[in-house]
């Protein structure tokens, strides 16, 4: 994959006419810097995902807080599921520390409501503001994937819905779905 990298635009000035190549490789710069938003973005809110846990960990005192914190960046990268399997660790590391139900419980609470804050309402606006994509057709598109194909479907969704966008955008007859899903 590294050794082709970068000749796709060659590829394509070869078996095209000048204007055409142009038009699809301007397609495919789109469709790349969409991708690379979507990165950015899902880093960022897994960053501050991580950053928070860590934070309410260190403030109730649990043990290995800082590599919870970076567990839990780590598998924000796997939507919905990432996050209930870094909190369940947590969870159970707590309950094994502390005496009393009480921390535990409380640690869940907090860690529950910042995880839905964040996946439900703050990635979605980023991912629509960064990408042009409307927030309803971003939750639309991850639960659908998500159910048609779980993990590798929510992972997927909002890359493909960009390079959907991107193409539709850019074909006359289809500009109808690019500005659907547009915010």
């Amino acid at each position: 994959m590294l050794a082709g990298r970068g000749k796709l635009k060659q590829k394509i000035e070869k078996s095209f006419s000048p204007q055409r190549a142009a038009r699809i490789n301007e397609i495919l710069e789109n469709i790349d810097r969409q991708i690379q938003k979507y990165l950015i973005i899902k880093t960022a809110t897994s960053f501050i995902s991580g950053l928070v846990t860590m934070t309410v960990l260190l403030a109730f005192g649990v043990d290995f807080a800082i590599v919870f914190g970076f567990l839990t960046f780590l598998l924000n990268f796997i939507p919905s599921l990432g996050s209930i399997a870094a909190l369940i660790l947590i969870v159970l590391i707590a309950a094994f520390q502390f005496s009393s139900p009480w921390p535990v419980l409380w640690i869940l609470l907090i860690l529950v409501f910042i995880d839905l804050l964040i996946s439900n309402f703050v990635e979605p606006k980023l991912m629509g503001y960064g990408l042009g994509l409307s927030p309803l057709a971003v939750l639309f598109v991850l639960f659908f994937w998500g159910w048609l194909w779980g993990i590798p479907g929510m992972i997927l969704a909002v890359p493909v819905m960009a390079v959907v966008k991107i193409v539709c955008g850019n074909v006359p007859s289809l500009q109808f779905v690019a500005e659907i899903i547009s915010k």
